[in-house]
């Protein structure tokens, strides 16, 4: 499998929507290839900061048409 396939996996993973056997392979592939170490901390750093930035306090309504806008 191409890390292109395990790359998507790791955004699932990081999401918590990553089935346990295709978590197994991931660890799996992890253990052996650097590069997409490196793009999961990237991913995760990228997740820590942008959980920790702060609301911007927008109203509800805001949100509604968000995927339109």
């Amino acid at each position: 499998m191409k890390c292109k396939k395990f790359r998507r996996w790791i955004s699932d993973a990081l999401d918590g929507a990553l089935s346990v056997p295709r978590r197994a392979r991931l660890e799996r592939h992890l253990h052996a290839c650097p590069g997409c170490r490196a793009y999961m901390a990237d991913l995760t750093c990228l997740q820590d900061r942008a959980g920790a930035l702060a609301d911007p306090g927008l109203p509800a309504s805001h949100w509604e048409d968000f995927g339109r806008r």
